[in-house]
C-alpha cells in the first residue's frame, strides 16, 4: 500500500492585539483546523475566534484553499470576551480583575539588640509574625526564635525563593501568608509545613510552584488553601483527605483536570478553578453538599454531569464562561431546572431590588454562541 504524500506546508502570520504570531499549518486543512492551532498558542478558543483574511470573515467549514490562504498570508484574529483558556491569557479584559503585586522596598537595614528584643516581646504577646512586603531574600533567623507563641505568619509581598525546614518549629501555627514571593516547588519543605497540625489558612499563591506534595493531606485542620497564579499541572489526589477544607482557590495554573478525591472535602463551601485547562468536572463533585460556589471559567469543559447540578445542594453559583459550553448546552442539561430554581431562590430578592447585576453571580453561567451577529 503506498503511503500519501506528504502535505506542503503553509506558513502563516497571525496578528493578535499587539502579538504576532507564525502558525504552520498544513496546505489542506479546513480553517477549523486552523482555529485549533492558534488555540494552542493564544489559549483562546475556535469558538470565540473571529480570522479576518483581506476583510473577510473566515467560515470554519472552508478549506484554506478555498479561503484563498497561502504561504505569507496574513490573518487578524479578533477574540471575543471571556474564551480565554488557561493562565496565559493575553488580553487583560478577559481575566477578572486582580489586585497589583505589592511593591518591592529596599531590604531595611538591621535592628539594633534593643530593637529586636523589643519585636520579640510584642510578637510572643500578639502571637502574629509579620515581615510583609519587606523586600527579604531569606527569613530572618528571630522568627524562628519565637517558636510556639506564633500563631500567625506573614511573608507575603517578598522575593523568597525558598524556606528552611525551620518552619516546623511553629507548632502552634494557624495562619501561614506566603503570597507574591518567587518559591519554588523544591524551596517548600514540605514535611516541615504539613506537619504543622494546627495551621487552618495556608495561601501559597502567586509563586513558581509545579507541583505539590502529597504531604498537604497531612494538614487535616486546614480550612483554606490558596494556590492560584503559579504553575500547577496537577493536584494532588491526597487533597481528598482535607475533610475540613472550606475554601479552595487554584486559579491561573495548567491544571488539565481536577483530582476524584476532590469529591471526598466534604466541607468545601468554595472552589475556584478558573484559568485553567481542565476540561472534565469530575462526577464525584456531586458529594459535594455544602459546595455553594463553583468557578471554572475559561477551562476546555463541553459538559456538567447532572449529578452536579442535582445532587450539590447548596450550589447556587456556577461560573462557565470562556468555555466550550454555552448558555444552550447548560438549559439542555439533565437537571438544569433543579439548580435554576436554585439559584433564582438565592437571588431572587437582589433581582427584585435590581441590586445583583450579571457580574456578581445571577447569569446563565456560561456563554452565548459567539459571534451570532455576524
Amino acid at each position: 500500500m503506498m503511503e500519501s504524500p506528504p502535505q506542503m506546508m503553509l506558513t502563516v502570520t497571525i496578528k493578535y492585539g499587539k502579538e504576532t504570531l507564525s502558525i504552520e499549518a498544513e496546505a489542506g486543512w479546513k480553517v477549523q483546523n486552523l482555529m485549533e492551532a492558534i488555540q494552542k498558542v493564544t489559549n483562546v478558543h475556535p469558538r470565540g475566534q473571529k480570522l479576518i483574511h483581506k476583510g473577510k470573515i473566515l467560515a470554519a467549514s472552508s478549506s484554506l484553499k478555498d479561503a484563498g490562504i497561502e504561504t505569507s498570508s496574513k490573518i487578524m484574529l479578533m477574540a471575543s470576551a471571556g474564551v480565554h483558556q488557561g493562565a496565559t491569557n493575553p488580553s487583560t479584559k478577559a481575566a477578572a480583575p486582580r489586585a497589583a503585586p505589592p511593591k518591592r522596598p529596599r531590604p531595611q537595614p538591621p535592628l539594633s539588640l534593643s530593637q529586636e528584643e523589643a519585636r520579640k516581646k510584642a510578637w510572643e504577646q500578639t502571637g502574629v509574625v509579620s515581615f510583609h512586603n519587606a523586600g527579604l531574600e531569606a527569613v530572618p533567623s528571630t522568627a524562628w526564635k519565637v517558636g510556639e507563641a506564633v500563631r500567625v505568619l506573614d511573608l507575603g509581598g517578598n522575593v523568597l525563593q525558598k524556606l528552611p525546614p525551620l518552619l516546623g518549629h511553629l507548632a502552634k501555627l494557624q495562619r501561614l501568608r506566603l503570597s507574591y514571593n518567587q518559591l519554588t516547588s523544591e524551596g517548600v519543605p514540605w514535611e516541615a509545613l504539613c506537619g504543622l497540625r494546627q495551621l487552618t489558612v495556608l495561601a501559597l499563591d502567586d509563586n513558581r510552584l509545579l507541583s505539590a506534595s502529597p504531604l498537604i493531606g497531612h494538614l487535616q485542620s486546614l480550612r483554606h488553601l490558596n494556590v492560584s497564579h503559579n504553575q500547577l499541572e496537577s493536584l494532588p489526589e491526597e487533597i481528598g483527605r482535607l475533610t475540613g477544607l472550606e475554601r479552595l482557590e487554584a486559579a491561573s495554573n495548567k491544571l488539565k483536570e481536577l483530582p476524584t478525591t476532590l469529591g471526598s472535602c466534604s466541607s468545601l463551601v468554595e472552589a475556584d478553578f478558573e484559568g485553567n485547562f481542565v476540561d472534565r468536572i469530575p462526577s464525584s463533585f456531586n458529594a459535594l453538599l455544602k459546595l455553594k460556589t463553583l468557578r471554572l471559567s475559561n477551562n476546555n469543559i463541553s459538559a456538567v454531569p447532572p449529578g452536579i447540578l442535582r445532587d450539590c445542594a447548596s450550589l447556587c453559583t456556577l461560573a462557565l464562561h470562556g468555555n466550550p459550553i454555552t448558555v444552550e448546552n447548560l438549559r439542555e442539561t439533565e437537571s438544569w431546572a433543579v439548580f435554576d430554581e436554585r439559584r433564582k431562590e438565592k437571588y431572587g430578592r437582589q433581582l427584585d431590588f435590581s441590586v445583583l447585576g450579571p457580574s456578581q453571580g445571577f447569569d446563565e453561567g456560561a456563554d452565548a454562541h459567539q459571534w451570532q451577529h455576524f
